[in-house]
Formats: C-alpha cells, sequence, structure tokens
C-alpha cells in the first residue's frame, strides 16, 4: 500500500485513528493485507491490484443501483512523521533618536554651515552615545550633499570663466577715505585706492592702484603714485603658481621721482581654504630709480613677498600685504595690515597700518615711515 506523509501532529493523528475504531464496525476494522488476493472478478481487469485508496475512493457501479452499502473502508495513512517547527528570528527594531536631538541636528544642517554642525554633532554623540550611528549618518547625509552642491557650483563657474571675454568675470574694491602719516612728517591727508582681480582655469590677474595726496600748513607734504601687475600661473591648483610682478611707484617726499620693479619667480600656497589663505611667493628681480636730485641706478635684487587673507568670521577679515626688496646698498621692506569690517551689503569699513623702511634713506631722511588710513570700502 503505498504511503503518504501530511503535516498533521502527533496528537491529531492519534484522534483520527481513535475516531475511526469507535464508529465502524467490526467487520471494517478487520481490512485483509495488502498482500492477499482479490477476488476472481477484480482479477479480470487486467489483474491489477487495488488498494484500500482506489476502494475507498474509485467509482463503484453497483453503488448506482443500491443506495445504502454502509460506511467506506478504513483509510490506513502510514508515514506520519512530526514536522519541527520553523524558527525565524527577527531582528529587533533599531533604536529611534530622541525627537529632540533630532530637532537640534535639524535646525545646524539646516544652518549650512559646517562648524556648526560639526560642533552640533559632537554635543549630541557625547551626551547621547547609545544613537552614534544614527547621528553619523546624519552627518555624512550633509557632508555628501555640501560636497555634491560644491562640485556643481565648480563647474558652473568652469563654464562661466570658458564662455567669458577678456574684460568680463573681473571682482575689486573702491576705496576712499583719509590719512595720517608720522615720520619725515606729521600731517592728515586724503587716499583713495582700487584693487582688481580675475580668477581663471589657470590665470590669475590682480591690478592695483593707489594714490595718497595731503598738505601741510598749505605746502605738499605727501603725493605718493603706486601702480602695480601681477599675473599668477597655476601649476597645481592647491599648491605652486609661477608670478610675473610689474610695479610703477612715485614719493618724492621719500627721494626719488620715479621707481620701477620687475620681478618673476615661483609662489606657494601655504595655506588655501575658504577661511584663511596663506601666500609666499620668491625670485629675482630688477629695480630702476630715478632720484630727486637727478641721479638714477639699476641693480638686481632678490624679492621675497607674503600675502594673507583671514576671515575672523563672516563679517571681520585681517589682510596682511608685505614684501622685501634685498639688494647691495638701499633694500626695502613695505608692510600692510589692514582689518576690514562689513557695513552693510558691500560696503565695509576698513583700518589700515603701513610701514616703509629704507636701509639707506636718501638725503639722511627717517628710514622708517608710517601711514594709518581709515577709508570706506566698496566691493564688486
Amino acid at each position: 500500500m503505498s504511503g503518504f506523509q501530511f503535516s498533521i501532529s502527533s496528537a491529531a493523528r492519534l484522534g483520527l485513528f481513535l475516531g475511526a475504531a469507535a464508529t465502524q464496525p467490526a467487520w471494517a476494522q478487520d481490512i485483509p493485507p495488502a498482500t492477499e488476493q482479490l477476488p476472481e472478478d477484480a482479477q479480470a481487469q487486467e489483474n491489477v491490484q487495488e488498494s484500500p485508496f482506489d476502494r475507498a475512493f474509485a467509482p463503484d457501479a453497483e453503488a448506482d443501483a443500491e443506495e445504502d452499502l454502509g460506511p467506506p473502508p478504513v483509510l490506513y495513512i502510514r508515514n506520519l512523521r512530526p514536522q519541527p517547527p520553523i524558527l525565524v528570528e527577527v531582528p529587533p527594531p533599531p533604536p529611534v533618536l530622541p525627537p529632540s536631538v533630532k530637532r537640534m541636528l535639524d535646525a545646524a544642517i539646516a544652518d549650512g554651515d559646517k562648524a556648526k554642525v560639526a560642533a552640533v554633532v559632537s554635543m549630541a554623540k557625547n551626551t547621547n552615545p547609545d544613537f552614534k550611528k544614527q547621528i553619523d549618518d546624519m552627518e555624512d547625509a550633509f557632508l555628501a550633499e555640501k560636497a555634491q552642491i560644491a562640485r556643481e557650483e565648480q563647474r558652473r563657474k568652469e563654464n562661466q570663466i570658458r564662455a567669458a571675454g577678456l574684460f568680463q568675470m573681473w571682482t575689486g574694491k573702491v576705496e576712499a577715505g583719509a590719512l595720517r602719516e608720522t615720520g619725515n612728517t606729521r600731517s592728515l591727508g586724503i587716499t583713495t585706492g582700487v584693487t582688481l582681480n580675475r580668477t581663471g582655469l589657470q590665470w590669475v590677474h590682480k591690478v592695483r592702484g593707489l594714490y595718497d595726496y595731503q598738505k601741510t600748513n598749505g605746502v605738499t607734504t605727501r603725493e605718493q603714485y603706486l601702480l602695480s601687475y601681477e599675473p599668477q600661473w597655476n601649476i597645481n591648483q592647491d599648491l605652486f603658481f609661477l608670478y610675473g610682478l610689474s610695479k610703477f611707484e612715485s614719493d618724492r617726499f621719500q627721494g626719488y621721482d620715479e621707481r620701477y620693479s620687475l620681478s618673476g619667480g615661483l609662489g606657494y600656497r601655504l595655506i588655501n581654504t575658504d577661511r584663511v589663505k596663506l601666500n609666499i611667493q620668491s625670485g629675482p628681480a630688477w629695480r630702476k630709480v630715478n632720484f630727486t636730485d637727478g641721479t638714477h641706478e639699476m641693480k638686481i635684487n632678490g624679492l621675497a613677498a607674503v600675502d594673507l587673507n583671514w576671515k575672523l568670521n563672516n563679517s571681520v577679515k585681517l589682510i596682511q600685504n608685505a614684501d622685501a626688496y634685498v639688494q647691495s646698498g638701499n633694500s626695502t621692506l613695505s608692510s600692510t595690515t589692514s582689518l576690514e569690517a562689513t557695513l552693510i551689503g558691500n560696503l565695509a569699513a576698513k583700518a589700515s597700518y603701513a610701514v616703509e623702511y629704507n636701509s639707506e634713506p636718501i638725503n639722511k631722511t627717517f628710514k622708517t615711515d608710517t601711514i594709518t588710513r581709515f577709508t570706506l570700502v566698496y566691493s564688486f
């Protein structure tokens, strides 16, 4: 007899057998074994042996003639085995970040300031160590979004620069104000200046102009001109660059009518971040000076310069420019320290302190001149 396996528990199987034995007559419980020969009329049907399953469910011709033949024979089911239970391990749900902490992080992220987000993230992880992974995920998503925005902005700027003409993409500042001088003279005057910059994909162009004028008791005591042009070519966008410098100066109160300077060399970006930029550069220089007494000199010397631009916060920045021309005879050192604070929009107030040192000044004048300037600056 064929065996069939069903997913039936042991208790259900026992109930099946007990129920069948209690409800069926004695003759139905004495089913002959499967090896017993069937009647001759069954052998006539191609000697096919029928199982109890076949007898129980196969159609019977005599059943159409007789309405009641009694209960069907017992169905024996073999090889019933209990199946082991299936265990499914469900991981516990991740811990939920407290709403107050999430609101604090969302507010810092919405502000968009990386430094502020880093400070809030550090505080949140220190006070909620169990949620470090969730906090890190929020910070990583914020930094990834900022990086994507920066890349898109960089691509936009590059496309804009490629399409710009020679006189486009210039930025700059115009300033005007008062100055106070000590040293060879002591007086007040006016000062004006302009600074232009153009940053390309490989080239950076810097143009600077300055004019100081003052009178003391109706007599002109200072009249200084300065005009310079400095191109830079980036060898590496973040590190090295080549520079060239041409400069014209005039200050007869310093003992010269004209002073021309040409220089070229190598520059290095010590710090190049959004907040701090610090460049140094050095190279050989050539100078020609026409003195007020009619004489002149031309010399080869060395130039070293430092430029610092430091954003102290969103409104105030510190600017330091210094250069030194070293040669036999008269060497010069110039330094200007400026503090600029935004007033409103593109308008800012600026205070600067400039020092110029000459190792061998003409006509035995003071070696050091200082100028303090107070100006209003408009950026464009």
